[in-house]
């Protein structure tokens, strides 16, 4: 029977049935895919899905672009979508999802059939370890997670401390804290000076911080550096200073001078026009010669223009002195406006330095507490496994092969053996 088809029918019955099988293959993948995510797994916040929604026109497929991509649900568990808006996605499955997404588009757009869509989660929300594990924190979520794949991934149980890593974090914690101790010390004394230069004191006021390690060398020697500093800048600046005030006096000297001056010309000028005046009176009667009358005019321009010049002497000196008095503010705040600025940064310097003391402090006090404390391997106490769910806020005693959900967290905590070992009981009950 076989025989009697044609070539070219059996290939076609073969083709066919490969595709049934293939089709049932994905059918069959898909359904699995669903009823697990169904079963397994609710859409929650941090979520990204891909979308797709496509619907039948004309008997030709269409796909929704602006719905086709991947989006993210927010925090507050809704879906941002375009066409549609804003849909609480929080709590359903990916199949429920897509059964909202074709309903609520339908109902938006007002189509006659619902589309239909596909939610698929290409990236979930994470998972948190916190305990007795190597690197505490917030992790990507893996589907099918287990609390020993959770552990693995925070790099393990946390383990004691080799002691003399130990002593080193010590020692260079230490180290580096009597570092930033000396250049606090340091900027302290720098503060009071520019305080005591900004507000113009004759000497400089320490702070109690500073007062109470007087007799230490470091701050001793601080204390002499900036005291020495603050003298010096001082006496330059009473010394240009003090330059300035005696050119003015000399200008001031100088403008005494040039007021007598001008008062002995005044003086000279209003006899010399009496002079011309009579001269004048007579030349008009014929009773002196005309040479006589030009020399009282001359000396009277002569008595002026020396007159002018004192004046011009006068305003040159008057502009002198106010330029003096120009110096002098100049100075004196430059003088304060230096000192602001470089206050200004001794204080950012500080706040860095006290941040950084801290930080250095907290590891140092860390380490030690390494040291002393008994620390963590798995054979030193009982070890604890506890999952907050993220869905209920249930906490659940779990063990290493307990299942894990995105936005779970894990707390690993390790109980201390307070059970002497076997050899220490055998030991005492010898006693």
């Amino acid at each position: 029977m076989a025989s009697s088809l044609p070539e070219h029918g059996k290939y076609t019955l073969k083709y066919h049935a490969v595709k049934l099988f293939f089709f049932q293959m994905i059918v069959m993948g898909v359904l699995s895919t669903n009823a697990y995510s169904q079963a397994r797994y609710t859409v929650g916040p941090e979520d990204r899905i891909a979308l797709k929604v496509w619907d039948v026109r004309n008997g030709d497929p269409y796909q929704w672009v602006a719905l086709t991509g991947e989006f993210i649900v927010g925090a507050d568990g809704r879906l941002s979508l375009p066409l549609i808006g804003e849909v609480p996605v929080a709590g359903l499955t990916t199949g429920e999802l897509a059964t909202a997404v074709g309903t609520q588009l339908k109902n938006k757009v007002g189509l006659s059939t619902t589309p239909t869509a596909s939610v698929q989660i290409i990236k979930y929300r994470p998972f948190y370890v916190t305990g007795a594990v190597q690197h505490p924190g917030k992790y990507e979520y893996v589907p099918s997670l287990t609390v020993m794949q959770a552990i693995s991934i925070a790099e393990g149980m946390r383990r004691a401390r080799d002691n003399s890593r130990v002593e080193r974090d010590v020692i260079s914690g230490s180290g580096d804290a009597r570092v930033l101790k000396a250049e606090r010390i340091a900027l302290l004394v720098r503060q009071a000076r520019l305080n005591a230069e900004i507000s113009g004191q004759n000497s400089i006021t320490y702070p109690q911080e500073i007062t109470q390690q007087a007799t230490s060398p470091a701050v001793k020697l601080a204390m002499q550096q900036e005291t020495s500093l603050f003298v010096g800048r001082r006496e330059a600046l009473d010394a240009q200073l003090a330059t300035i005030n005696q050119a003015k006096k000399v200008l001031q000297s100088q403008l005494t001078s040039l007021e007598s001056k001008d008062n002995n010309i005044m003086r000279q000028l209003s006899l010399t026009r009496k002079d011309l005046a009579n001269v004048n009176e007579l030349a008009s009667k014929g009773m002196v010669i005309a040479q006589r009358q030009i020399s009282a005019e001359q000396s009277v321009a002569t008595l002026e223009g020396g007159r002018l010049d004192i004046q011009l002497a006068t305003l040159k000196a008057q502009q002198d002195l106010s330029q003096a008095d120009r110096d002098i503010v100049s100075l004196t705040t430059k003088f304060k406006t230096d000192a602001l600025s470089e206050i200004s940064t001794v204080r950012s310097r500080l706040d860095e330095n006290q941040q950084k003391l801290a930080t250095a402090t907290s590891l140092t006090d860390e380490a030690k507490s390494f040291s002393e404390a008994d620390l963590t391997s798995d054979d030193e106490g009982a070890v604890e496994y506890i999952v907050v769910r993220a869905h209920s806020g249930e906490r659940v005693n779990a063990n290493l092969m307990t299942r894990l959900d995105p936005g779970d967290v894990l707390q690993v905590v390790v109980r201390k053996n307070t059970t002497p070992p076997a050899s220490s009981r055998a030991s005492t009950a010898d006693q």
